[in-house]
């Protein structure tokens, strides 16, 4: 506190905070302040005399690096080390290092579990390989499997088309150029109707247009029996 530009009243508060008697004239009170400032000055500096005659670098004669006190640790260690048996010597001393370069590292362990991290990374890579080599096979069996029923289909549907021309010739009378073609281009026809294969053959825009022959054959019209086909499947 600058005493000459304070107040009586700051220099008395400030007294007061010091412990020191805050009653008197104001130069009696700045001589006080004064005096209080003076003796906390020389008990700083007392103290850092004090911590500059302790130094860790003078004791047993170590040296502080960048690891100063694991080093003071060591030297300070050295007379202890020196009335131990050899076996205890160098478990103190393979402490020492452990503390000041980490936990040792088994090289041996680290290539170990390296090789059987890469192996179970084999592993995984093979079985991988064979889950999708399966997964091949059974698309590929699949894919035969529709290129079959594709084929079989076809060959229905022709068979199918010759039996309604094969109707129209000779139980209605009514076939056409077309429907002879139909039958010519195939074997004789065997068996009876199939009202759920039929109907798809008046399905798109180069379907049949015969719906009275099929009415015929069936009582009902194509789009009644799609009708019911789709409601049974909803079902």
């Amino acid at each position: 506190m600058d005493t000459n530009f304070a107040t009586y009243r700051e220099i008395q508060i400030e007294c007061k905070r010091l412990g020191r008697k805050d009653a008197g004239t104001r130069e009696e009170l700045i001589r006080c302040l004064e005096s209080s400032t003076s003796h906390q000055r020389d008990s700083f500096t007392q103290q850092n005399r004090e911590d500059r005659e302790f130094q860790p670098s003078h004791v047993d004669g170590a040296e502080i690096h960048e690891e100063g006190i694991p080093e003071l640790a060591t030297s300070s260690l050295v007379p202890v080390m020196q009335g131990c048996r050899g076996d205890l010597k160098g478990e103190i001393s393979d402490r020492l290092v452990e503390r000041r370069r980490g936990p040792r590292v088994d090289l041996a362990t680290l290539v170990e579990s390296a090789y059987k991290g890469i192996a179970v990374s084999r592993e995984q890579r093979e079985s991988r390989a064979k889950k999708l080599a399966e997964n091949q096979l059974r698309l590929d069996s699949i894919q035969e499997s529709v290129s079959r029923m594709t084929a079989s289909m076809g060959a229905y549907r022709a068979l199918r088309n010759r039996f309604l021309s094969t109707f129209k010739r000779d139980k209605l009378g009514t076939a056409t150029k077309f429907d002879l073609s139909i039958i010519a281009g195939g074997k004789p026809i065997r068996g009876g109707g199939d009202a759920a294969t039929d109907v798809m053959l008046y399905e798109g825009t180069r379907g049949r247009r015969d719906f009275i022959t099929f009415r015929k054959l069936y009582g009902l019209l194509p789009e009644t029996v799609r009708k019911i086909r789709k409601s049974s499947c909803n079902l």
